[in-house]
């Protein structure tokens, strides 16, 4: 029997509160809001708690877990999802038998959107994402207490105010990166990242699309004129957005302003918990 050196045990007395594996490219499933499939590459870290008198933990269980998401059997199919990640998290501290996990995948995804005056389709590229984190509950190592969050990149256009403000001729705009992560309880309501896209397209001068005929650009053009929005503006129009969904328990908004005539960005954070504006 070939030895595992790590069931051995070390005597340093030192507890290690993370250690697991990070970057793990992996192909999977996701439903739209259409529940029709999209498949994506995902990028996954994984950890667990290691006790003060365990000399290592088995990397290759990690990936064994994954594998068990994915699902190679044909009858059955198991597809990601924000309400997964609390089991993955489970089954990850049974299997290492932990007392904390945590997990974190990020992967591209694409909304479907159409020109606001010809119709012409096209894809949208985000950047998406799911965190999930299992603690013990009071200090009890069963059962375990969860917290998850869902996070959404959206690209938008925004047009300066001040710009506007001051030249007789036009303002300059800039591609404007708008972040949502949002905690809710998935196991009494869903929400889906076209539902934020849309939040950042209605909060911002106007929306980005891949596909604009001379009538679209027309129209995105005047709309962004019309709309003018600072970082500070982004992050404000947004969160009177959330703040209106019951279901929410907290939120996090920041929108990051790649600057057309400037050599920074202009950027603005603002988070939300329990009712009231907060300090992270």
């Amino acid at each position: 029997m070939l030895p595992d050196k790590q069931n051995e045990k070390d005597d340093r007395g030192i507890p290690i509160q993370k250690v697991g594996i990070t970057h793990l490219v992996y192909p999977l499933d996701i439903a739209d809001r259409n529940f029709k499939l999209q498949s994506i590459v995902a990028s996954i870290d994984l950890s667990v708690s290691l006790a003060h008198d365990a000399k290592g933990t088995h990397m290759s269980r990690f990936v064994e877990i994954v594998n068990e998401l994915a699902n190679f059997s044909k009858d059955k199919v198991k597809l990601l999802s924000f309400g997964r990640t609390r089991d993955l998290l489970n089954d990850i501290c049974e299997a290492f038998d932990a007392d904390r996990a945590e997990i974190s995948i990020n992967f591209p995804y694409f909304i479907l959107k159409e020109s606001p005056k010809t119709g012409k389709k096209g894809f949208v590229q985000h950047q998406a994402g799911f965190y999930g984190r299992l603690i013990p509950f009071k200090w009890n190592i069963r059962p375990r207490d969860y917290y998850g969050t869902l996070w959404l990149q959206t690209p938008v256009t925004t047009l300066c105010p001040c710009s506007k403000e001051i030249s007789e001729k036009g303002a300059h705009n800039q591609r404007c990166l708008v972040d949502i992560t949002v905690s809710y309880d998935s196991s009494k309501h869903m929400i889906w990242f076209e539902e934020l896209a849309a939040i950042a397209d209605e909060s911002a001068s106007a929306p980005i699309f891949s596909v604009l005929k001379r009538e679209d650009e027309k129209y995105v053009t005047e709309l962004a004129y019309d709309n003018p929005r600072f970082v500070e503006d982004m992050v404000r129009e947004v969160s009177s957005r959330l703040v209106k969904d019951p279901m929410i328990n907290e939120f996090i908004v920041s929108a990051t302003s790649m600057e057309s005539i400037h050599t920074h960005s202009a950027y603005a954070r603002v988070a939300w918990k329990d009712g009231a504006y907060i300090e992270l």
